[in-house]
């Protein structure tokens, strides 16, 4: 992964998304403030944790697909990190088809270890909070997606992302709720229908995935 390089281009995006969306003109601030932390996040070695149950979870999963591979730029590896694959059995092959990406980790997808957790801890809501506290640095950012705001896995969840210092982010719909409360920054799409926040949501971690793609990994001078 390379330095931040087309800031025009990112920024193309956001306003493409205001254009074609104009309610989500606030949050633009927001979605800034996230690529913001990303960058610092990746830059300093970390990884984005996600955390959502049903279409929040494919969300997460979505995410994650978009940002581990390309999505609308070219990502192929630079020529010293295929200089490594040189000397490997059908490792030029490997590597002409490899693509850089951001490392993310999607919570909840280990269906053993949420079961065993479901079924030993004391408390419910927990599988992520464990997930978490076990796999979490502070070097990391954490996303959690509720289209209500009162997934209480996800909160606890970011209780201990906050316990752990780690930069907590809420993403949901327009009415208050206690996952915004606890977290560092809320990114809340104006809707409270869940199949139109979903809509929304769709939108915004599309226009934050390109703008976080065109940050690392656009050709200087593209737009």
């Amino acid at each position: 992964m390379t330095e931040p390089k087309n800031r025009i281009l990112e920024d193309s995006f956001i306003t493409g998304m205001i254009e074609g969306h104009p309610q989500l003109r606030m949050c633009e601030p927001s979605i800034a403030v996230l690529c913001e932390k990303l960058t610092a996040c990746y830059k300093g070695g970390g990884k984005l944790i996600i955390a959502g149950n049903g279409g929040s979870m494919a969300d997460a999963q979505h995410i994650a697909g978009e940002l581990s591979k390309s999505f609308v730029q070219p990502r192929t590896l630079a020529p010293q990190q295929k200089r490594a694959f040189a000397d490997l059995n059908h490792g030029t092959a490997i590597a002409d088809n490899l693509q850089n990406g951001f490392p993310v980790w999607v919570l909840g997808l280990n269906p053993a270890l949420s079961s065993a957790i479901l079924n030993d801890f004391k408390i419910p809501h927990m599988e992520f909070a464990q997930e978490l506290w076990v796999a979490g640095s502070s070097q990391d950012l954490f996303l959690g997606i509720s289209t209500s705001g009162q997934a209480k896995n996800v909160y606890n969840a970011m209780v201990v992302a906050k316990a752990k210092k780690i930069f907590a982010v809420a993403f949901t719909g327009q009415s208050s709720n206690p996952l915004c409360e606890i977290a560092d920054l809320s990114i809340q799409v104006p809707a409270t229908e869940t199949s139109q926040v979903q809509e929304f949501q769709q939108v915004v971690y599309h226009t934050f995935c390109k703008t976080m793609e065109a940050r690392f990994f656009a050709t200087p001078g593209q737009v």
